[in-house]
């Protein structure tokens, strides 16, 4: 459980102010995932479901975040380029009813 939803503040900032945009979805558990997004649709019908749906393309960054937030600025952005070589866009879908938050600049 994520008691502090800023808890990587610093770090996301340091992304935003980079270029990126960084989505965070809040869990029914009050636990957080963070996504760098390369796409972001917010609120839609599935195809033959009455749920509505956020859907984001884009790359899990919740590991990176938890190991890398005491890193230094240019290390964290080091080791950022390199997860975005090693890491492959994914597509998820959740409820609508989730909290989140879209970051950028």
């Amino acid at each position: 459980m994520e008691d502090n939803y800023n808890l990587y503040q610093n770090s996301i900032n340091l992304l935003i102010n980079d270029g990126n945009i960084i989505l965070q979805i809040i869990c029914p558990d009050k636990s957080c995932l963070y996504f760098l997004v390369d796409k972001f649709t917010s609120d839609f019908t599935g195809s033959g479901d009455s749920i509505n749906f956020c859907q984001l393309e884009g790359v899990n960054i919740t590991n990176f975040l938890k190991l890398n937030v005491s890193t230094d600025k240019r290390n964290f952005l080091s080791r950022f380029n390199q997860l975005m070589v090693d890491e492959k866009s994914i597509r998820v879908e959740f409820s609508s009813n989730f909290s989140w938050i879209k970051w950028s600049v």
